[in-house]
């Protein structure tokens, strides 16, 4: 479960092509770096910290290094063993097993967080581990004001759209069909004009 990642979960027997995943990292690296160098979010990756949620072997992170060197990198996935693997193929990017609704990284400390499938999982095998509304929360908790969230789902919809609107992002559309999710910078910000 994450970006560009082998799924190798302890509990399920389910295997991914590895020229695939590393062929899915590098193409949602080009669309986050796209996608920042088209809206002038590139300061976001000055210095600050960028996040996968589920990062499995590290491949889309290591992907990102190359594109965003100044920036620091954290990959989180509930797996020991897939942690273990990362942290030796990619050791200059830090790692840490935990779980993405409960990150216990300080309150507005992430410029960039990013996932894939994490929310198609949340929909389906996951559903009854995963809550959005949770998960959603713990994004907003954590990014800072007008950090973003890149989902890259398969099946993001607008029902999966509404605990993050509810959190305090504002949704953009991304490149290649991925929407993008902003941390408003105030309780203004959040509001329509005419609630002002």
């Amino acid at each position: 479960m994450g970006s560009g990642f082998v799924f190798s979960c302890e509990d399920r027997n389910v295997k991914m092509d590895i020229y695939m995943a590393e062929h899915n990292a590098e193409s949602f690296a080009e669309v986050l770096k796209d996608f920042l160098e088209k809206h002038d979010l590139t300061h976001l990756t000055e210095g600050g910290l960028i996040v996968d949620m589920g990062c499995g072997e590290g491949t889309f992170l290591a992907k990102l290094r190359e594109y965003f060197p100044q920036a620091r990198f954290l990959g989180i996935d509930s797996y020991g063993g897939v942690i273990e693997s990362a942290a030796k193929e990619h050791p200059e990017i830090t790692f840490q097993r935990g779980n993405i609704m409960d990150t216990k990284l300080p309150p507005s400390s992430v410029s960039i967080a990013t996932s894939t499938a994490i929310i198609d999982y949340a929909n389906g095998t996951m559903s009854r581990t995963l809550s959005l509304p949770d998960y959603a929360n713990e994004m907003h908790r954590i990014l800072i004001p007008g950090g973003t969230y890149y989902p890259f789902d398969l099946k993001f919809d607008e029902k999966c759209a509404k605990p993050f609107l509810e959190s305090g992002f504002k949704q953009y559309e991304g490149l290649a069909n991925y929407p993008v999710f902003q941390k408003q910078q105030n309780l203004e910000e959040r509001m329509e004009p005419n609630e002002r």
